[in-house]
């Protein structure tokens, strides 16, 4: 420098600065300044976007200084995020939280500094869904679901959501709460569900929000309780023949629903009928379903039982018949079996003969003379259809004469002659053997059909007999003879039914031919076994003027002869079992007096 210059001194400028304090800011600190609230809802965006600012050593906020933002908890996402920071707080930008509830975390970092971070807490949305394990449950009507409906409550992103209340529906009957609440893991369950008393669809509707599931439970029936018929009972037909309608058995359970599945039985009861089916399984409503109930042969009181386990009814049905057979019995006292037997035996002819016919008047009529029933009042009253006095007395010691019957009372010829009042007795001494052989009943119907008019005294008069007295004798009836047809006996009846010409008074010319017709219930002679009330003699009963039931015959074949191969009591050429009576045939005039009878 040359002497005299004057300069500035450049480090004393320098030093001057230093001096002064004014160094560079530099980042040292980080801190948030607004943070979201705690309750933020999962997967949503956060409520308020959390800000920052970074300081200097000074502790003033920065602008510009590089930042990096990132997700480091929660899963969730971050939108519009600044690299820089401004002049003031600066926000993280869009924070949407993760989808499952729990801890979110975002980390603000520079170079040089530890990064700063902020937490949200998130909880569950709104009420969205039930997620339920199983909503179709099984049950039993008027008991309790079990296991009850179950399934957890969970907002869109399937958080679980815990203490939501939840509203509670039913249908279908029974009972359940109309509330419940969640758990802490957002479960919920219904444990005293109890179902209607109706078998069926069942529901229960948990709804919170716009959350909804509802749980379907078929009630069962429950135990069988009882049995009873739902239709087709005390139905009426003809004797022989099939009732109109199927008889339905409903099986239900306490509450009268009917339970399906149980396999029911059926038997006949009384009345000798017979039914197409032994069994069947009940269907949807319960009911089992006996398809063909064929009445018995005889106007009696008719029942099937049906049964499962424990449980039966009985289903009656009733014989239709016009025809009247009014029994009083006189003389020595009868037990009541003997009684029954000969009430049965007129119920089996009331199957046959099923015609109404008209009503006769007798007047002061003396029974005891009239018809030999000893110790019985005058009759005075209006008969309809016959009147039959019957007893057991002593006839001729046993095994000889059985029975004695016929009529002794007749309606004019406008009425065809038909009895009116008839009379038949049997043998004291007989009673036990034909009661412990089983041909009491068939001995008895076939001494009443004597009083009905089958034999000679109304053959003859209504002139159905040729050559009487012949041993060619025969019957010309034609219902008689067509009955004999339909049996297969065109042959052995082509000119005529061949009638007994055996056997003496009593037998002969009054009964069908033993030796053809051996089982048949009206030949002359009683054979033990079974004695067919065939189609021949119906139509005969037809043939004197009754209107009778072709469908209550029993079936007989004319061409078997051996049948009933042992005779009661008696080999066949001993002599006769019957008798007539011994009284004169009268006439009831339309005034109730009495006329001799005009035979043929």
């Amino acid at each position: 420098m040359r002497p005299g210059l004057t300069r500035p001194p450049i480090l004393l400028l320098a030093l001057a600065a230093c001096i002064d304090g004014s160094a560079p800011s530099k980042p040292t600190a980080i801190e948030f300044i607004a943070t979201s609230a705690s309750n933020a809802t999962a997967g949503h965006t956060a409520p308020v976007a959390p800000t920052f600012v970074v300081k200097d050593q000074n502790g003033n906020a920065m602008a510009g200084v590089p930042i990096t933002i990132a997700v480091v908890a929660g899963g969730g996402t971050l939108t519009s995020t600044p690299t820089k920071t401004i002049v003031g707080p600066t926000s993280i930008g869009v924070w949407t939280l993760g989808t499952r509830v729990g801890t979110n975390t975002v980390s603000v970092s520079t170079t040089g500094l530890t990064a700063a971070v902020v937490t949200i807490e998130s909880v569950p949305g709104a009420p969205a869904k039930f997620l339920a394990p199983n909503v179709n449950l099984p049950g039993v009507v008027g008991s309790l679901v079990g296991p009850g409906p179950a399934a957890t409550l969970m907002d869109q992103n399937d958080n679980p959501i815990p203490a939501a209340s939840i509203s509670v529906g039913i249908t279908g009957g029974g009972q359940a709460p109309t509330s419940i609440t969640s758990d802490g893991l957002g479960s919920v369950a219904v444990t005293n569900w109890s179902l209607g008393t109706i078998k069926g669809m069942n529901t229960l509707t948990m709804t919170s929000g716009a959350a909804l599931v509802t749980f379907s439970a078929v009630a069962a029936p429950g135990p069988v309780s009882s049995m009873s018929v739902v239709s087709g009972n005390a139905q009426s037909s003809m004797a022989g023949t099939p009732l109109a309608s199927q008889v339905r058995f409903a099986v239900v359970d306490l509450f009268n629903n009917g339970v399906q599945g149980r396999v029911v039985t059926f038997s006949v009861q009384s009345g000798g009928g017979s039914i197409s089916n032994s069994a069947a399984t009940t269907d949807t409503d319960g009911v089992a379903v006996l398809n063909g109930w064929t009445l018995g042969r005889s106007a009696a009181p008719q029942a099937v039982r049906a049964s499962f386990g424990n449980f039966s009814t009985t289903a009656s049905a009733s014989v239709q018949s016009g025809y009247d057979i009014d029994i009083r019995f006189f003389g020595p006292a009868m037990s009541s079996e003997q009684r029954a037997i000969f009430t049965n035996a007129a119920a089996r002819i009331r199957g046959v003969v099923v015609g109404d016919i008209v009503n006769v008047l007798a007047t002061n009529i003396d029974v005891v003379s009239a018809c030999g029933a000893t110790g019985v009042a005058p009759l005075n009253e209006l008969i309809d259809d016959v009147i039959i006095y019957a007893s057991i007395i002593p006839i001729d010691g046993p095994g000889k004469i059985l029975g004695q019957a016929g009529p002794c009372l007749f309606r004019s010829s406008s009425s065809r002659y038909l009895t009116a009042v008839g009379r038949m007795q049997f043998d004291i001494d007989d009673i036990a053997a034909m009661a412990a052989n089983g041909t009491l009943q068939d001995v008895i119907i076939h001494e009443m059909l004597h009083v009905l008019g089958i034999g000679q005294t109304f053959w003859s008069v209504n002139g159905l007999l040729v050559n009487l007295d012949l041993p060619t004798v025969g019957y010309v009836g034609l219902q008689g003879r067509q009955g004999c047809f339909d049996l297969g006996g065109a042959i052995t009846c082509s000119g005529s039914v061949p009638v007994e010409n055996t056997g003496g008074q009593g037998t002969a010319g009054a009964h069908w031919r033993e030796s053809v017709f051996n089982a048949e219930l009206m030949t002359g002679y009683s054979n033990v076994g079974p004695s067919p009330f065939s189609l021949i003699t119906v139509g005969s009963l037809s043939d004197i003027g009754y209107v009778v039931n072709r469908s209550a015959a029993d079936p007989f074949n004319p061409g078997n002869f051996s049948l009933r191969s042992q005779q009661l009591a008696r080999p066949l050429n001993e002599g006769p079992w019957e008798k007539t009576l011994d009284i004169v045939p009268q006439v009831l005039r339309p005034d109730g007096k009495l006329e001799p009878l005009q035979k043929r």
